[in-house]
């Protein structure tokens, strides 16, 4: 049953629209229903069936010597930490659409990339 509703999901993302960039390539996406899913964690399908896991946060790479900081605070963003000189950490609200702003921050002059922040499951050796 789980193998059905995930073919379902690839099939159908030929009328995805929510995408991030990855190494300047689109990845498209889309949204899994599933019962045991999270507020906090959603799941993703890209278009090869590759399922991935975020929080609302992104991850924004500047370019050397910008004002990156100001530029991402311009798109209404507050929660925004740094955590090196060029990289960002950036928690969104609930009600934000994390891959609307991915897009608003990888338009941005300053911005280098801008994607989701991936979750990944611990594996015991």
């Amino acid at each position: 049953m789980k193998n059905i509703m995930l073919l379902m999901s690839v099939l159908s993302l030929g009328f995805a629209s929510d995408f991030f960039y990855k190494n300047g390539e689109k990845v498209f996406v889309e949204e899994l229903n599933s019962l045991n899913n999270s507020k906090a964690i959603k799941e993703y399908v890209t278009e090869n069936g590759e399922i991935l896991k975020f929080k609302n946060e992104l991850i924004v790479n500047c370019k050397k010597d910008s004002d990156c900081l100001s530029d991402i605070k311009k798109t209404g963003l507050t929660q925004v930490f740094k955590i090196s000189k060029n990289f960002y950490f950036v928690k969104l609200d609930e009600n934000q659409n994390i891959f609307n702003f991915s897009q608003k921050l990888y338009d941005l002059s300053s911005v280098k990339s801008a994607q989701p922040n991936f979750v990944k499951e611990r594996v015991n050796r």
